[in-house]
Parts: structure tokens; C-alpha cells; sequence
């Protein structure tokens, strides 16, 4: 299950930040100090049940996405579908339950080929990963729940 709201948690964060940023998702009060916590949840999530998705889940996201041209060569990214797979992702699409979605590099939690000090990062901009990205970069954020 993929966060409605792709661009919660606001800008852009280093791998241990969004890391965090993941794993503290719930369905729980919003503070007055964070406003904007929970993302709008309303699903009965607790902390630790939302994760970073894995480079075959992102893989999967962008697939169809790509087959259908849904980069900046064809109709201008993301590249991610509706709902149905059957067209590209639009803002303010009623046929995508997702919103915010950036044309930009997202974290995966997969590492990277070299070791703990890189993990892939997915582009949506024209729908590949890169698997050498420095944890100290930052990227966006999308997390996930369940499965793996």
C-alpha cells in the first residue's frame, strides 16, 4: 500500500531522515507543533508499520508507467500510472488515488551494489534507478506499507 499523498513529509531528506520519516508514519493526534504528522492518515496505522518501498516495488510502480511513455519524452512524467494502469498519472487526476507526486529521484530502502553507504534511488522523472546514491544525499520520500 503506497501512501495517498506522495508528497508528505514535505521536501527532500538524507536516507536516515527519510528512514525515519517512514517508519514514524501512524494514524495517530497530530501535534500543534506538527501539524501535518499523520499525512492525513486515516487508516489505524501505528508507527513502524510504514517503510521505505523496495527497488522491485518501485520496479513495479514504473513498469507500466514506462511502457506507456509516461517520462519527460513522451507525456512529460512521472512516471507512474492511474489507477487502472491504463493511462499516465495526471495532477488532479479523479482516475489516481495518489497526489503530490514529484517528477524527481525518490528513496528506496534496497542498497545499493557497493555497500551500507549507498542505497537505489528511483527517478521518476524518467522512470529508472540508480543503485549508487550516498545515503547523505537527499531525496523525496514516499513510503510504504505491508508486504515487501
Amino acid at each position: 500500500m503506497w501512501l495517498k499523498r506522495a508528497n508528505c513529509g514535505g521536501g527532500v531528506l538524507d536516507f536516515h531522515l527519510a528512514t525515519e520519516f517512514a517508519a514514524g508514519l501512524s494514524d495517530l493526534p497530530s501535534t500543534f507543533f506538527e501539524p501535518d504528522a499523520d499525512c492525513g492518515l486515516s487508516d489505524h496505522s501505528s508507527p513502524g508499520e510504514w517503510r521505505l518501498p523496495s527497488v522491485s516495488e518501485w520496479q513495479t510502480m514504473v513498469e507500466d508507467a514506462v511502457t506507456l511513455g509516461c517520462v519527460p519524452s513522451g507525456a512529460g512524467g512521472p512516471a507512474i500510472t492511474n489507477d487502472a494502469g491504463t493511462a499516465c498519472w495526471q495532477a488532479f487526476d479523479a482516475g489516481s488515488s495518489f497526489s503530490g507526486v514529484q517528477n524527481s529521484g525518490y528513496w528506496s530502502a534496497s542498497p545499493g551494489v557497493f555497500g551500507g553507504w549507498e542505497a537505489y534511488v528511483v527517478y521518476l522523472d524518467f522512470g529508472g534507478a540508480a543503485d549508487d546514491e550516498s545515503k547523505s544525499v537527499a531525496y523525496r520520500v514516499w513510503p510504504v506499507r505491508g508486504g515487501q
